[in-house]
């Protein structure tokens, strides 16, 4: 069961932006320690679901879920900085979508 039963992985792009970079590595550190995503996902309280998603970058991570990813995984602190590369993504993004919008001056 477990690891032998599980759905083959999709590739992933980390390439493409920061989001993807961190599901790559979340990926990369969870295999390598012989974790299935329901595994890891009981160790920090988290859907194996949400955390398939997370790999696939089809949801950002919460700062919370980062740091609890990172502890459980031991990786001292990686998974933390390509968290705050996702967040600086994240308002770059939401600066462009308000670059017409209208600032008040003092």
């Amino acid at each position: 069961m477990g690891m032998a039963m599980a759905q083959r992985l999709r590739p992933l792009t980390p390439e493409l932006s920061p989001r993807h970079r961190f599901g790559f590595e979340l990926r990369r550190i969870r295999l390598a320690q012989g974790l299935s995503l329901a595994g890891l996902g009981g160790k920090i309280n988290y859907s194996g679901d949400l955390l398939g998603r997370v790999e696939k970058a089809e949801r950002r991570p919460s700062a919370h879920l980062a740091e609890a990813l990172d502890r459980a995984l031991g990786a001292d602190g990686e998974l933390i900085q390509r968290w705050q590369a996702v967040g600086a993504e994240a308002e770059e993004g939401a600066a462009l979508v308000c670059s017409g919008c209208q600032r008040a001056t003092s």
